[in-house]
Order: C-alpha cells, then sequence, then structure tokens
C-alpha cells in the first residue's frame, strides 16, 4: 500500500521557525501555515512592550513554555492581559474590539504569571462560558493560548474578576484604588469577597455583573420607539426593580435590572449646556479653558508621552501629524469619545469636574489608536508597493526622456498630493521616490 505523504509548513520567517520547531518538540504534531502565523503574530502582538523577542537565545525556550502541558493548564480558567488605558473601554462595552486587540489572545495563568508581568491588569474569564457566549466567533486553542484572528470577543457572563499584578521590579503599577474606581466607574458592581482585598490577595476584585451603576434622576431613551424619561427609582440589589417615568405624561414602565439594557440606553442629560471653556486641573490649580487651549495642551502632553510615540512606530505614523487632528467637545450619548482620521470629539462630562487630566486623560490615548487606525488605512494606497512603484517608474521614465526635478514635480505631485492630507507627507513621499527613481535607471 502506498503511503500518502502529508505536507509539513516551514517557515521561512526565523520566529515562525522556532515556533513550529518548539511545537513539534512539544507534542510531535506540526502547525499549519495558518496557526503558525496567527501564534507568531499573537505573541508579536503581546510583546509590544518589551524586548522579549529580540533575546534570540532565549527565544526557543520561552517558546517551548506555550506548548508544555504543566504551563498550558487552565482549570476553565484564562487570562486577557492588558493595559489599564483599555480597561475601561473592554468593561463599559462587555467585549474586546477585535480590530484594536488583533488578535484577541487568551493565555493560561501561569503563562502570565511567569512570561507578561509587564501586564499590569488581568481579566480573568471563565473558558466554557466565553465559548457559550461567542458561539459565532472561531476560537484558535494551541497550547495555553485561546486566540480570536480579528472577531469582537463578547465577556458578558464571563468575567470572573479583575486583578493587578506586580512587575518585574515587583511593583504595582495600577493601585487597588485605581482599580476600584474604573470598576465602579464604568458600571460594574463589585461584590468584595472576604479575600479581595486581604494581604493575600491585594488588588483582586470580583464583578457582579447585575449590579449596575444606575441612579434615580439619571436620564434614559426607550430602545422601541426613541421616548425619552428619567429614573425615578432604583431598588438595592441584583435583582431590584427600576422604575422609569417617561417625559411629558405620567406613564412609569418598570424593569429589572437585569433587563434594563435590552429595553433602556442611558442618555446625556437634556439640561446639559454648552459652555465655552472649561475647568482643568494643571499643576494643582484649577484653569478654565477653551476648546482650542484643551486641544493644545492634549497634544503637547501626547508629544512628551512615551506610550504615543511607541504607538506611532507601531503604525508607522509621524508623532508630528497629530498637529492635523482636531479635537473637540460635544455631547455625545452614551461614549466618552468617537475618532475618525481628522476629528476626535470628547463628551463634555469628561470636563464636568475639573479632573480631566487626572481621570480621563486615558481616553485620550484610547482613540489615538483608533486615529492611528483610519490614518493607516487611508495610506493604504500608498502600503501598497505595486502603487509605490508605479509612481516611482512615472518619475524614472520622465527622467529618462530629460525631464528636470521642477517638470517632474509639475507633472507628478498633484497627483500624489491628491492622496494626503499633509503637505508635509505628499513631499516626503515626492522626495523619496525621486530617490528610487534614479536607483532605478542607474
Amino acid at each position: 500500500m502506498k503511503k500518502e505523504s502529508i505536507a509539513i509548513y516551514w517557515p521561512t520567517d526565523p520566529f515562525e521557525r522556532v515556533i513550529q520547531e518548539s511545537y513539534h518538540e512539544c507534542t510531535d504534531r506540526w502547525l499549519t501555515s495558518y496557526r503558525c502565523q496567527l501564534i507568531a503574530d499573537a505573541l508579536a502582538s503581546l510583546k509590544i512592550y518589551d524586548d522579549w523577542l529580540d533575546a534570540e537565545d532565549l527565544l526557543a525556550h520561552r517558546i517551548k513554555y506555550f506548548f508544555s502541558e504543566n504551563m498550558s493548564s487552565t482549570d476553565g480558567t484564562m487570562c486577557f492581559p492588558t493595559q489599564f488605558v483599555f480597561l475601561r473601554d473592554i468593561l463599559e462595552n462587555n467585549e474586546i474590539d477585535g480590530h484594536l486587540h488583533k488578535p484577541v489572545v487568551f493565555l493560561s495563568p501561569k503563562l502570565v504569571h511567569f512570561l507578561f508581568r509587564e501586564y499590569p491588569v488581568l481579566i480573568e474569564i471563565n473558558t466554557k462560558k466565553l465559548r457559550s457566549e461567542n458561539d459565532d466567533v472561531l476560537f484558535i486553542e494551541e497550547g495555553g493560548l485561546l486566540i480570536s484572528d480579528g472577531q469582537n470577543v463578547s465577556l458578558e457572563k464571563c468575567i470572573t474578576r479583575v486583578k493587578t499584578q506586580r512587575n518585574n521590579d515587583l511593583n504595582h503599577l495600577v493601585s487597588d484604588q485605581e482599580l476600584k474606581s474604573l470598576l465602579l466607574d464604568s458600571g460594574f458592581g463589585m461584590q468584595k469577597a472576604a479575600a479581595s482585598l486581604t494581604k493575600d490577595q491585594p488588588g483582586v476584585f470580583k464583578i457582579d455583573r447585575d449590579e449596575r451603576n444606575l441612579r434615580a434622576t439619571m436620564p434614559v431613551q426607550r430602545k422601541s420607539d426613541k421616548k425619552n424619561g428619567r429614573i425615578i427609582a432604583v431598588e438595592p440589589g441584583e435583582a431590584g426593580i427600576i422604575t422609569v417615568r417617561y417625559d411629558g405624561d405620567d406613564e412609569e414602565r418598570t424593569v429589572m435590572k437585569s433587563e434594563f439594557d435590552k429595553h433602556f440606553v442611558v442618555t446625556a442629560s437634556s439640561e446639559e449646556g454648552k459652555r465655552s471653556t472649561y475647568p482643568i486641573t494643571v499643576g494643582g490649580k484649577s484653569v478654565e479653558m477653551n476648546e482650542r487651549q484643551i486641544e493644545n495642551l492634549i497634544k503637547n502632553i501626547l508629544k512628551k508621552s512615551k506610550t504615543f510615540h511607541m504607538l506611532c512606530r507601531r503604525f508607522k505614523v509621524s508623532p508630528d501629524r497629530v498637529d492635523g487632528l482636531r479635537i473637540i467637545v460635544r455631547n455625545l450619548i452614551k461614549k466618552y469619545a468617537e475618532t475618525d482620521e481628522n476629528v476626535m470629539k470628547l463628551n463634555r462630562k469628561l470636563f464636568e469636574h475639573g479632573n480631566f487630566l487626572q481621570s480621563y486623560f486615558f481616553v485620550i490615548m484610547h482613540e489615538i489608536v483608533h486615529w492611528l487606525t483610519r490614518m493607516k488605512e487611508d495610506e493604504a494606497y500608498f502600503n501598497d508597493p505595486e502603487e509605490v512603484l508605479g509612481f516611482v517608474a512615472s518619475i524614472a521614465y520622465e527622467m529618462e526622456g530629460g525631464s528636470n526635478d521642477r517638470e517632474i514635480w509639475d507633472k507628478v505631485f498633484p497627483k500624489i498630493s491628491w492622496h494626503f492630507d499633509s503637505e508635509h507627507d505628499a513631499r516626503e513621499f515626492f522626495r523619496k521616490s525621486i530617490r528610487k527613481a534614479r536607483e532605478l535607471i542607474g
């Protein structure tokens, strides 16, 4: 009988090759090309804050941890390590954004403890419930990794607890109070179990999803017909009843807390008026700033931020391009901010108490990722080697025909500049294309 041969994926990329070899050594099996590349993307995305991947002499040894039986054991619980800047968005939306976190990676508790100390916050997940709540999501599970490639992952009923961890220097980068405040602000109630804040388990908070931070007088809107109203009573306890009275009549509606989100959304206050200046606490002093001053303050802080420059390097976008981003303050419903490639809108509520820089600047860092993503999408045309070479070839042909730089500029630059918002960036692209064209024709 003739044996059927099976093709084995043998990567040319050194990092993928280490993953494939380590996986085979630990499991006696081989990864498909898709799984090998996905795991490589997952580990690279997780280690953006560390030089872990650069230590070639230790890399193979460390990769084996991900597939070893001992380090991969989960007992039904996996962790999503994250930075504090992203935690509020995850909790408020009850999901992990598959575009922002691409891919979405859950890890065994042991892997997180030994290899990912640079992440100050861990979200612990019930794996069985995670799969149940995301039956439309394709999960790839290998060793101590559970990966979703590009899909949003719902955390509804999946979170068992949120906790902080010490970094490699044995310091907590996020304090217990910071975590507690964020959990409360994001609408999550907390059951502080007996061990929650003891010396044995600092920084651990168990989540009770039904204990919402809903209060009397909050404005709401009924989803079915957009009818506005206001909460007039909230009973305590997770099984408590919420009473809503609609605007313009005496009609009332009662609903259990667990059913509230199915029927209502909390809206911005109708009495919230527009204002030209906002209180900002800077250097311990409260000052009034207008929209333009707030924009300049935010940009100055960003330009001094290591995180901002790291993100710009990752997206290959010049930090100076933030100068072209408009930052405005507006009334927004049920969101802190929204951002596209041109404008970042911030909710007025962020500026109500003068503590924007101290309590809400994390929103800016989150929105900057959205801005960088949109910028990168807009630049996709010039990330295509075929399109870039097309312009280089056009310039080279003009050079070959005897055209000087000014003549080439007049012919080609208008077509290039059409694709850029910034003339500076268009000029830079043209300059590089001139250089490549000279190299092309020798």
